[in-house]
């Protein structure tokens, strides 16, 4: 072989090479970032599509062509919740007014890009001396979505601090349809595949950001859509749940991960959770298929740590750090396409600067090759 002939062998070789490593780079799934001008408050994606709030704004973001779309009418409030089915959304929001402590809850839907409703209103108050003091008036709470599915809890607490009227509702364009009723139908938690997952609590929803002392352990009850109790779980005890599939994965209060196989009732594993100290708090948990992630220290100030764990194997790594959405709000989500979560952060990283906030949205692909 000549010495022109082996050098031309060794061109072409090196042209292949080049052409299958920069295929290789063109057929990665992107990061995709979207930046906001203030913090975000809470999301929620189903499919390609991400629900977030923006001050007393909700918008829309398709992370497959980069459109934004902001919901629009009249709903100045501050959002808490978010929810997100196919092309409908759903969302709470809530004010408190004077010394009296008088909360303000309202529940809005719209389809995207159509002028948003409201379904329904409730007003509590506190009361009674400082030490003993309740809750007494309508809860919303618990909104949850996906496809085709959006659902909400909603209740009455009396002055002596008793639950009644408890109903687990369907959302739909014109208002709240009730499938169910009773003690067990609150908190709507988690939706999946037409099934409504509730961690069956009348503790479950926080006053002031921890479980009320001395109550009844939660279990959780699967529902379908018209009102059906599918499979009820009994976990060592429970603070959030998901439901994924034939999965149920049970956040404890003991800071482990409980995954069931909600068909049967069988606990096919126990996974610790992770935390650098004991006092930081876990939550924020989403589940899609065998991955589940969560949150520890989940505050807007805080170093957030996002965990993404394999629930097959345990196998729990972080994915990403900076200042989450809030106690009370969710700040991750995950599904078929992948993951996208929040980071609220400081312009500049000076504490005087203006909070600003970015959803970043991590291709499934991604995330399983970081836990691989």
């Amino acid at each position: 072989m000549t010495r022109v002939l082996k050098y031309a062998l060794s061109l072409v070789t090196l042209l292949l090479l080049s052409f299958v490593v920069q295929a290789g780079i063109a057929s990665t799934p992107s990061v995709r970032v979207k930046q906001t001008q203030s913090p975000i408050a809470t999301l929620a994606m189903d499919g390609p599509r991400v629900a977030y709030a923006v001050g007393k704004k909700v918008y829309v973001w398709n992370t497959l062509t980069g459109a934004t779309t902001l919901m629009k009418g009249k709903y100045g409030a501050h959002t808490s919740e978010v929810a997100i089915a196919g092309t409908r959304l759903a969302w709470i929001t809530r004010y408190v007014v004077g010394n009296s402590y008088q909360t303000t809850e309202n529940l809005y839907t719209a389809p995207i890009g159509a002028r948003s409703k409201l379904l329904a209103s409730g007003r509590r108050y506190l009361s009674g001396p400082e030490t003993t003091q309740t809750w007494y008036g309508r809860w919303i709470a618990g909104a949850v979505g996906s496809g085709k599915t959006l659902a909400v809890s909603t209740w009455w607490s009396a002055r002596d601090g008793t639950c009644i009227g408890q109903r687990l509702n369907l959302i739909t364009a014109t208002g709240l349809k009730s499938i169910a009723a009773g003690p067990g139908t609150i908190m709507s938690a988690s939706s999946d595949s037409g099934r409504i997952a509730v961690l069956r609590s009348e503790d479950a929803w926080p006053t002031y950001g921890t479980l009320a002392a001395g109550g009844a352990p939660a279990t959780v009850g699967v529902y379908s859509t018209s009102g059906t109790l599918l499979r009820e779980i009994t976990p060592s005890s429970a603070e959030e749940v998901a439901l994924t599939g034939n999965t149920l994965v049970v956040l404890t209060e003991i800071k482990t991960l409980e995954v069931y196989d909600w068909t049967t009732g069988k606990l096919v594993h126990t996974w610790p959770v992770a935390r650098s100290t004991p006092n930081l708090k876990a939550g924020h948990l989403a589940a899609y298929g065998q991955v589940a992630v969560y949150s520890v220290d989940p505050r807007r100030s805080a170093p957030r740590k996002l965990h993404v764990i394999r629930l097959t194997t345990g196998k729990d790594v972080v994915l990403a750090t900076g200042g989450g959405a809030g106690y009370e709000s969710r700040d991750a989500a995950i599904g078929p396409r992948g993951l996208v979560y929040v980071v609220n952060y400081h312009q500049h990283g000076r504490l005087s600067e203006p909070m600003r906030g970015k959803l970043v949205f991590v291709p499934l692909a991604r995330v399983l090759r970081a836990m691989s």
